[in-house]
């Protein structure tokens, strides 16, 4: 931080307000550097249990949806019941992939916890003689 250029009372003073401006740039680029390190999307914006069978159910309700909007938003007939079977089978199948996603992340954490070896885990003696030969 250019202390004495801050202090400086010279308005014209070119060596301080060089000083300043290169201060400033390097505030500008820090500031640059660290944008890369703030997300850019909501953090439950990717869904890793997301398919294609759902992308194509999504679609057949956006048709289904634009369809019914196109005569009228009817409440009643086999246009508005195809959208409603629509939605209903896509809100079903992202519950379904949600939960299966769910299921398969629990029984891959009981079998990783049910495989791991306690006993040579907490023995300290190993730890040890791994701690050296990393130093080493």
């Amino acid at each position: 931080m250019p202390h004495k250029a801050l202090l400086c009372r010279d308005m014209n003073c070119k060596r301080h307000h060089d000083a300043i401006n290169e201060y400033y740039v390097s505030i500008v680029r820090g500031l640059c550097q660290a944008a890369y390190c703030i997300p850019t999307t909501k953090s439950d914006f990717h869904k890793h249990w997301w398919s294609p069978e759902l992308d194509e159910l999504k679609s057949m309700c956006i048709d289904a949806t634009t369809l019914w909007r196109c005569h009228g938003c009817p409440r009643s007939g086999p246009i508005n019941t195809n959208r409603l079977q629509c939605k209903y089978q896509y809100k079903v199948a992202i519950k379904a992939a949600i939960a299966e996603s769910q299921s398969t992340f629990n029984d891959d954490m009981a079998e990783y916890l049910n495989d791991k070896d306690d006993v040579n885990f907490w023995n300290l003696e190993d730890l040890e003689k791994k701690v050296l030969l990393q130093k080493c």
